[in-house]
């Protein structure tokens, strides 16, 4: 007979849930995700440092390429007058003005690209 009820009282614990386990589960649960929520805010603190750093670099890296472009071109239109013999033919410098700020703006786009990037999710 207390077999038969042991039995019972184990049949009706399965049935229906610990109630006091419960809250515990939940504030285990709660605690985990707290941990890792301030986990996901650090990273993105560190990416949001990581392209301020890169954005920076970009903004140099045109600025001096661009300030070249100008520099030559200036030289170009005006080494005679200032008595500086500097010059390339049209063909050349046509190139050399059009590839230069296609440069400066493929960077641009690869850059923009990754600092506003869309995550995508995987389609199944």
């Amino acid at each position: 007979m207390t077999h038969e009820k042991l039995d019972i009282t184990q049949a009706q614990e399965q049935e229906q849930p610990n109630k006091t386990n419960f809250p515990l589960l939940t504030e285990a649960k709660l605690h985990e995700e707290k941990k890792l929520s301030e986990l996901e805010r650090m990273i993105l603190e560190e990416n949001k440092e990581m392209r301020k750093k890169l954005i920076f670099r970009l903004q140099i890296i045109s600025i001096i390429w661009l300030t070249f472009t100008g520099l030559t071109i200036t030289l170009l239109g005006f080494g005679n007058c200032v008595g500086y013999s500097y010059h390339l033919s049209d063909s050349v410098t046509i190139a050399f003005i059009t590839t230069s700020f296609g440069t400066v703006l493929g960077l641009w786009a690869i850059g923009l690209r990754y600092f506003f990037a869309i995550t995508r999710t995987p389609k199944n």
